[in-house]
Order: structure tokens, then sequence, then C-alpha cells
């Protein structure tokens, strides 16, 4: 958990997402780790953040602010780590 405190969340240009949405990505951090324990590799979980933001990022580019962006930031970041777990399971 230390490693995601200390890390910033990037864009897919490299850059840090905006406040507001690393803000909440962060506060859904403990919950992504009680629904989805088996994310235990540091890494993984902040590719799961990472690409949510991605997703976030790109929804508020093309359709404006998201008004509950807690609730919309989880349903995407749960959709997520889903993929990846499905991906992992596959493998």
């Amino acid at each position: 958990m230390e490693y995601l405190g200390k890390l910033s969340l990037l864009d897919e240009t490299g850059k840090p997402f905006s406040t507001h949405i690393e803000r909440v990505l962060r506060e859904l951090l403990p919950r992504l780790r009680r629904q989805f324990p088996a994310l235990k590799d540091e890494v993984c979980v902040s590719e799961v953040l990472e690409e949510a933001g991605r997703r976030i990022a790109e929804h508020e580019r093309r359709s404006g602010p998201v008004e509950k962006l807690h609730g919309y930031a989880w349903v995407t970041v749960r959709s997520v780590a889903v993929s990846r777990m499905r991906l992992s399971s596959a493998r």
C-alpha cells in the first residue's frame, strides 16, 4: 500500500491526472482492495487505477464533468478490475 501512496497515477501521455480524478481514485483504493483481494501486486493495482482514470478522463473530454464522480469512478474501477481478473485467469 505504501507504493501507491508515493506514486502519482499517470494518463496515457505520462502526465498526472487532474486532481479531482486522482483524489477519487485514491479514495477508492481501500474499497478496491476489499472487493478484489486477489489483486495483491501493487503494480497491477496501479494499472487498474490508471486505466480507470484514463476512461474517466476520456468520458469527461467527450461529455463534460461527471456529476456523481465517486459512483462513476467505482463502476469504472470495478469494470477494469474484473477485466484484469478475467485476463489473468485465462492465462
